[in-house]
């Protein structure tokens, strides 16, 4: 009997309390304002016991267990491994290969020699990082590589060194896969100005295409040497 008359004392208490609070808020903010602050409670509790429902049925996924796991790698495997990070390198190459030839033919035209040559070799370096990188077969990456010797040709042809302008005209065309008409007239042009007495255009011209795709420049230089004295 004295449990449940404290319950029920407890009980009277609690609604005196709800009931001084109801008044006095009555007296604050009037019967609209305490309607307002009854129906945002209700919202309020629906929203909690909505998000305590999703997170008592949404089920997450069990965390895998490693259990202490190495991956081994097979030892023929580690080369391929190592060349696929290699081709992760992101430089862009051919973009570097593009801003030096600039500076180059820059430098070149400013009379600044000694800075356009560094700078023509800087770009074919370039390109072979480029070529290494994208696995270019060897005669592509010559093809490439020496898609720069036409600009030094040019370059030692404005310099008035036309022996060595031809040498390296030669290695562009040998290396060329795209050889244009053009092409074949300025081999002639840059033979009559080397004034090599010793070969006929015609012994150049096919010299010139028995190189193959893959020119040795060294050959090419001591060949048109050899002309050059036997004159």
């Amino acid at each position: 009997m004295a449990s449940r008359r404290k319950i029920s004392e407890g009980n009277l208490v609690a609604a005196a309390l709800v009931i001084a609070a109801f008044i006095w808020l009555h007296d604050k903010i009037g019967i609209g304002g305490l309607i307002l602050l009854i129906l945002g409670i209700i919202a309020l509790i629906a929203i909690s016991s909505h998000q305590k429902i999703r997170r008592r049925t949404v089920k997450l996924p069990k965390p895998s267990s490693r259990n202490g796991t190495t991956i081994s790698i097979p030892s023929g495997k580690v080369d391929d491994i190592l060349s696929a990070l290699d081709r992760m390198d992101m430089t862009d190459y051919l973009g570097q290969a593009a801003d030096a030839g600039h500076k180059a033919k820059a430098a070149a035209d400013a009379r600044y020699f000694d800075s356009a040559w560094r700078y023509f070799h800087e770009q074919k370096a370039h390109y072979l990082c480029h070529a290494n990188r994208s696995e270019f077969t060897p005669a592509q990456a010559i093809a490439l590589e020496g898609s720069v010797h036409r600009s030094l040709a040019n370059f030692l042809r404005n310099e008035e060194r036309h022996a060595e302008a031809l040498v390296h005209f030669l290695y562009y065309y040998a290396s060329s896969p795209r050889r244009t008409k053009t092409d074949e007239k300025q081999i002639e042009a840059y033979y009559n100005r080397s004034k090599i007495k010793a070969a006929n255009i015609d012994q150049v011209r096919s010299f010139a295409q028995n190189l193959g795709p893959i020119p040795n420049f060294r050959l090419i230089q001591s060949t048109c040497s050899q002309w050059g004295k036997a004159a």
